[in-house]
């Protein structure tokens, strides 16, 4: 049975991360984790420790290992590809880079029978840098804004044993290329190649021998393919989802298209032509990921979403490779891991209300449940959140909030409000799972006295293309509509909720949208928490260039209309602005010339509080939610009889 493991050793080591350098409560959120059997997971085995992930605050890069060679490959500090045997301290170099490059060994794989190896060289000679702050060490980093320079990345395969190193014919003119997987038998390796702005993509299959390319597949779209993780850096993520899942044994594959507007399975032949759509919306409604293939049986087991009265509420499907049938196996709410084995492992989760693992066969049907979770230590924070569903500026869009209320809750009391907010097409605002240090938190400055609300409104994903887009290319120009009014609802139904005294919060892209919100509206919300934010389009990383479907120099128009800093005059709000000085997601750099951009207008109402040596996560950092509570304290007042 083949699998689509999500990394749950991953996922799981950054929630401990995070919870140990969080405040007390985050530490019970250890205690929802169930028991995972030690045979269903991965077999892994850690090498060495090569140097930072993607970000400061990603996992970090390690040799890649090959369990049947028992060999490590991995890139010395100098850029030099080496191999080594396990339990062995000696390295073997086996190529040092043409100057201005170098080998990493990230997102490398190795073939089945650890005979050859695909990996890059990475040249970022050209790509700006900017300064992060360690301690007392200042270091330069390479930083690639909108419009600005990206590494340059050409993939090799590698054959250490006659040392033969053969360049992939990818297209070098696309700045994303992603090597998926290797075949059964090794004779193949798939890659995915996209342009800058993600309008096109193209699946390739490699001859590792010659390194010939032959392509399979492609697709466009008029605004953007997949997203985030086509980007470079995140080759894992885009493996992980599962967009292709290819078929060995029939020389085929299938894709989670969107050409209806809603991601469905289709299954494409050896030629690229389509042979049948598997999955279907009036059926299954959107396929938010492929979980894995029984090739075996010809199942297919995916999720889907198809409640409209509970948009992201999930469930189990399995479809057949043979024939239209789809069947429904469980119901969430939501699936923090699947994994497929001899049986069927689901991990199901209902926030604060169970954490499950169960077994299925198969077929589908339920054997037992295998453990459950004590969910008592979450319940004592007062972790009980309530979902609305609430109209959109259009008065038709249905769009969801999430309701956090004080652990000690009177509702004879009115109490300030803190909107947290991200907004943006690529991730969700609302974190469906207990296990989400967010919430925690969330529930944390909610239990300090105040009412906390988190809304996905369009413009972000979950609910198909035309819902995502609503804001494409206008970033930030139109998402607080939706909020606002569901705000607006929210307080006409609850009266417990004073919109009189309502502040808000975001990090990073959410950080633009909370300053945003108090130059916009200054006389809704009246306090904004500005958590690493950014703050002009024009300035963001590379990431917005797909979401805003041009470059600055191609559009300057947009850009502008989608920055803040023209803004700033009309800005009436306290401010309180949180900033790590090694973030190498959004440089603090950010923050420094919204500082000055403050003080050239005389504007005095605001706080800057740098982080020093803290990366982008800086809500690890117990001072973040003191200050953050203080600040809406101070701006927002208790809760009144």
């Amino acid at each position: 049975m083949e699998s689509t493991h999500r990394s749950f050793c991953a996922g799981i080591l950054m929630l401990v991360i995070y919870t140990m350098h969080a405040q007390n409560p985050m530490q019970y959120i250890q205690t929802l984790i169930p028991d995972f059997p030690e045979h269903i997971m991965p077999e892994e085995a850690k090498g060495r420790v090569l140097g930072p992930g993607l970000f400061n605050h990603s996992l970090p890069i390690t040799e890649a290992y090959h369990h049947g060679t028992k060999t490590y490959a991995g890139h010395t500090k100098e850029g030099e590809l080496y191999l080594r045997k396990e339990g062995k301290e000696d390295i073997q170099i086996i190529s040092r880079p043409a100057p201005g490059w170098r080998w990493e060994i990230a997102d490398a794989l190795w073939s089945p029978s650890g005979k050859m190896i695909v990996a890059k060289q990475v040249n970022d000679t050209q790509v700006p840098r900017i300064e992060l702050t360690k301690t007392d060490t200042i270091m330069e980093w390479p930083y690639t804004r909108a419009g600005e320079p990206l590494p340059e990345i050409q993939y090799y395969v590698i054959t250490p044993e006659t040392g033969t190193i053969i360049p992939v014919k990818h297209n070098l003119k696309w700045p994303y290329i992603h090597p998926l997987s290797w075949n059964e038998n090794g004779s193949e390796i798939r890659v995915v190649q996209a342009n800058r702005l993600m309008k096109s993509l193209e699946l390739l299959r490699v001859d590792p021998s010659t390194s010939d390319t032959n392509l399979w597949f492609t697709d466009s779209s008029e605004k953007y393919l997949i997203g985030l993780e086509l980007l470079q850096g995140y080759t894992q993520r885009l493996r992980e989802a599962n967009f292709f899942h290819f078929l060995d044994n029939r020389e085929q594959f299938i894709y989670l298209d969107e050409e209806s507007g809603f991601q469905q399975l289709v299954l494409y032949d050896s030629l690229g032509n389509p042979v049948k759509q598997l999955t279907h919306y009036k059926q299954n409604g959107i396929v938010s990921r492929l979980v894995g293939v029984d090739s075996e049986a010809g199942q297919i087991y995916f999720i889907g979403k198809n409640d409209i009265n509970e948009p992201y509420a999930e469930k189990l499907f399995k479809v057949s490779l043979d024939d239209d049938s789809i069947e429904e196996i469980a119901e969430g709410p939501y699936f923090p891991e699947i994994i497929l084995k001899d049986s069927i492992w689901v991990w199901r989760n209902d926030m604060a209300s169970f954490s499950k693992l169960e077994v299925y066969d198969r077929s589908g049907q339920k054997l037992k449940t295998y453990s459950e979770a004590n969910m008592s230590p979450i319940k004592e924070l007062g972790f009980n959140p309530e979902f609305i569903q609430l109209k959109a500026a259009d008065e038709k869009t249905m769009i969801e909030a999430m309701l956090l209320k004080p652990k000690e809750f009177d509702p004879d009391k009115k109490y300030p409000v803190i909107e947290w907010i991200y907004a943006a097409a690529h991730t969700a605002a609302i974190e469906r799972t207990a296990l989400s240090p967010a919430n925690i938190q969330m529930q944390g400055i909610a239990n300090q006295g105040f009412i906390v609300v988190i809304i996905d409104g369009r413009g972000s994903p979950g609910r198909g293309a035309e819902f995502r887009d609503y804001s494409y290319g206008k970033f930030g120009q139109m998402e607080l509509q939706d909020h606002i009014k569901a705000l607006q609802q929210l307080a006409e139904r609850y009266s417990y909720m004073d919109l009189d005294r309502l502040g808000i919060s975001g990090h990073s892209w959410g950080g633009h949208y909370a300053l945003r919100a108090v130059l916009e509206q200054p006389g809704f919300y009246k306090a904004a928490h500005l958590s690493a934010p950014a703050i002009d389009p024009a300035n963001f990383r590379v990431s917005i260039e797909a979401y805003m479907g041009c470059l600055p120099e191609d559009c300057p128009e947009a850009y502008e209309r989608s920055g803040l800093t023209p803004k700033l005059d009309k800005l009436q709000a306290p401010i309180l602005i949180h900033h790590g000085t090694a973030d190498d997601d959004v440089p603090i750099e950010e923050s420094f010339e919204l500082v000055k951009a403050l003080e050239a207008r005389n504007h005095t109402d605001f706080e800057f509080i740098e982080f020093k040596g803290m990366d982008h996560i800086i809500m690890r950092n117990p001072k973040w939610e003191q200050d953050m509570i203080s600040f809406f304290k101070k701006e927002l007042g208790e809760p009144m009889e």
